[in-house]
Formats: structure tokens, C-alpha cells, sequence
């Protein structure tokens, strides 16, 4: 059973995460948008929003992204962008990683 640990985005890793988004329809679908290639940028703007950025490592590698973020005004919790390397798509690391974030809001 492969070992998972989510960390803090540290923003060195940003450049990997943009490039997950492989494919024009990989963008559109994560951000709605057509402007194609995701940078490291892009990544590091959505943390500027956020209250919390994570990552998720799978066996000691990067495997996965997403942030969490709190509107006090709408009294309502949106995880954003949750972003799996290509390699590790369809193997359930997305569902690990979304179970470990709601444990995080669930404790705090």
C-alpha cells in the first residue's frame, strides 16, 4: 500500500504542478480558461487566494495539488483546483488526497 503525506506548497514545486496540465482541455477543465500552457505563476497566483495550499506526496513523490479556501461572507469551504500528476491519475490518489484535505477541515 503506497505511503501519502500531504505538506504546504513550497513554491519551487510550482513549476511541476503547471506542467501536469498537459493539454489545452487539461486547463480548461482545472480552470475554465483557454489560456494554454499552465505556468508556475498560475500556480503560485491561486495560492495568493487561498488559505491553505497542499500537496500531496505519494511514496515520497509529488503526486498531487489543491488549496482550500474559507469565505467567511458566503460561511462556506471550497477546495480548488485538486490536480493529480498525469502518471498517477485513475489510482486513486485524488480520492486519497481529497479525504486527507476534508480530515484537515474536519479537525480544525
Amino acid at each position: 500500500m503506497p505511503a501519502f503525506e500531504m505538506r504546504p506548497l513550497a513554491m519551487p514545486e510550482a513549476e511541476l504542478i503547471a506542467s501536469w496540465a498537459a493539454t489545452p482541455e487539461d486547463v480548461r477543465a482545472l480552470t475554465a480558461s483557454d489560456e494554454f500552457p499552465l505556468s508556475a505563476d498560475h500556480v503560485a497566483a491561486w495560492t495568493y487566494e487561498a488559505d491553505f495550499a497542499f500537496t500531496l506526496r505519494r511514496d515520497g513523490d509529488l503526486a498531487a495539488y489543491a488549496e482550500i479556501i474559507e469565505d467567511v461572507v458566503e460561511q462556506d469551504v471550497e477546495i480548488q483546483h485538486l490536480l493529480v500528476a498525469p502518471d498517477l491519475r485513475a489510482a486513486g490518489v485524488g480520492r486519497a488526497f481529497l479525504s486527507r484535505l476534508c480530515a484537515f477541515l474536519a479537525a480544525g
